[in-house]
């Protein structure tokens, strides 16, 4: 199984990477139903609608700057790249009162921005991706940075914590409902086998018994 050489979500999305770029979709989709990733989240991944197919948490602890969280979030993503170009972006306007208060809400990252402009960038052009296998063949768009960058504003100017409230519960809820499965299992499987050997130990006082019966009526004989 490919989970069992999964440690984290960092290795996670790396395997899911080279899955989606081989077309292994297959082994993609085993992977998500292991570590319980939603179908939509799989699909917006396929489609490039997501940056990563799991968002890798931060610790949760209370950043004094907003210049602090954004320097955090961007550890997590090697080399330049999308992360970067806009974490540097923020970093030079995150001192503006609002933009920095709003780094700071605890449900926003840089990650669900990169994954808000991908989603507009998707939307935007939808038609040709899906005629290119849904960007999964070397398909590519080209989007102005000005553009870019007022999608990044738009996104931490967006009152989406209930939204995301909503999404932490449903989470919880399936890792619940996810583990409850596994350990009624587990019960059903150790009944399962008690009960075999409860079986195999009866068959056997049987057996004994039968052959204490036939010895006796030997003698008798």
């Amino acid at each position: 199984m490919l989970g069992k050489m999964i440690e984290n979500t960092k290795d996670l999305n790396m395997v899911a990477d080279r899955l989606r770029a081989r077309g292994e979709i297959s082994r993609l989709q085993e992977l998500c139903k292991e570590w319980l990733i939603p179908e939509k989240d799989m699909q917006d991944f396929l489609q490039g609608k997501r940056l990563r197919l799991a968002e890798v948490p931060l610790e949760e602890k209370i950043f004094s700057t907003a210049s602090e969280k954004i320097a955090e979030e961007m550890y997590q993503f090697e080399g330049p790249g999308l992360a970067v170009a806009l974490g540097q972006y923020l970093m030079e306007r995150c001192e503006e009162k609002t933009l920095g208060e709003q780094i700071l809400l605890p449900h926003k990252s840089l990650e669900k921005a990169i994954n808000f402009i991908l989603q507009r960038v998707y939307e935007e052009s939808k038609d040709y991706l899906q005629q290119n296998r849904n960007g999964q063949n070397g398909a590519g768009v080209a989007v102005s940075s000005q553009k870019v960058y007022h999608w990044l504003e738009e996104y931490y100017a967006l009152d989406d914590a209930e939204e995301e409230r909503k999404k932490k519960e449903e989470e919880r809820e399936r890792k619940r409902k996810a583990q409850e499965k596994t350990v009624v299992k587990g019960v059903k499987t150790s009944v399962k086998e008690s009960k075999t050997k409860k079986d195999s130990q009866i068959s056997l006082f049987d057996m004994l018994e039968d052959r204490e019966k036939t010895e006796e009526k030997n003698d008798c004989v």
